[in-house]
């Protein structure tokens, strides 16, 4: 009936709200897990944005660019869109040089925005992927995947 299919929206909607929250929250980066991503989004007059937090442990360092004699794994976003949404390039900050030319690395926290044009609603999804290394090791590579609805 009409109230349990309401009832039932408004359930699903609270949900996705408590797990938009979750998946916002950053937790901080240790030694053992010296990255930590977090990621929100950010609705706007032409649709949205995705923001994605990366938090570094001190001394740790993730690749923006990685130049193809060094054996490095950049930072990767690959979001997916239902058809009728615009997605555009994700925007990074500047990173600074590191090593060999064409090899750039964040140090410190960064943000980076994925812009997503379209007035539709339906699901998005965002997987980041990144490996870290300090003066004396790397980690494996990681990745962690957001998923948000859009309405």
């Amino acid at each position: 009936d009409h109230d349990s299919i309401l009832g039932c929206q408004e359930a699903a909607i609270a949900a996705e709200k408590v797990l938009a929250e979750q998946q916002a929250r950053t937790v901080v980066p240790t030694y053992n897990n010296p990255v930590t991503v977090s990621a929100r989004w950010v609705p706007d007059e032409k649709g949205g944005q995705i923001e994605i937090r990366f938090e570094l442990f001190k001394g740790f360092h993730v690749y923006r660019e990685v130049s193809e004699k060094d054996p490095y794994i950049a930072v990767t976003i690959d979001t997916e869109v239902l058809q009728g949404f615009q997605l555009g390039s994700a925007i990074f900050p500047p990173a600074r040089p590191f090593g060999t030319p064409g090899t750039t690395v964040y140090d410190d926290a960064f943000t980076v925005l994925v812009p997503i044009e379209g007035k539709l609603s339906g699901p998005v999804s965002c997987t980041v992927g990144w490996q870290s290394c300090d003066d004396k090791m790397c980690t494996p590579p990681q990745s962690v995947t957001f998923r948000f609805m859009i309405r």
